[in-house]
């Protein structure tokens, strides 16, 4: 078997435009009832929360570990404003999701993206235009998966 490529710093130099998911990134309205949430969580780790039905500017993301939070029986009793088992009943994803994105335009690097996904304890993170307006994502997963490649090309 021949050796692995080395990857230099042109990796890190990369445009997230390059890598980017552009479609089937998971998306719902805030005012989504929180059934629709967790049916898509099923299937996805994460759904990014738009402002409406027509609208892609991102307010918000819910993740498995969100649901988990409020499932997990060893959480702390309902404090006022966090959610709790109730809104899993009556919730929508405005509810539960977390309103302080960590985002990434297209035009940042590869090396731009792993710094906040560190900084911030991410996998994942919405690219989006001005007004944030979502246009993709990136995920650790597609880093991950295009580091693979370029290891593998030919020297």
């Amino acid at each position: 078997m021949a050796e692995p490529k080395r990857v230099g710093p042109e990796f890190y130099e990369l445009k997230v435009e390059k890598i980017m998911q552009r479609r089937d990134v998971p998306l719902i309205e805030k005012d989504a009832h929180v059934d629709r949430v967790l049916d898509i969580l099923s299937k996805k780790t994460h759904v990014w929360v738009t402002e409406g039905k027509k609208s892609k500017k991102i307010v918000g993301v819910i993740t498995e570990h969100d649901v988990l939070s409020i499932l997990s029986p060893r959480r702390a009793p309902y404090a006022f404003g966090l959610p709790d088992l109730r809104t899993l009943y009556w919730g929508t994803a405005e509810s539960i999701m977390h309103r302080r994105l960590v985002k990434c335009g297209p035009k940042n690097t590869v090396g731009d993206v792993l710094s906040k996904m560190m900084e911030h304890g991410v996998r994942r993170l919405p690219v989006t235009r001005r007004n944030n307006i979502i246009i993709g994502e990136i995920r650790l997963f597609h880093i991950i998966k295009k580091y693979s490649a370029v290891r593998k090309e030919p020297k």
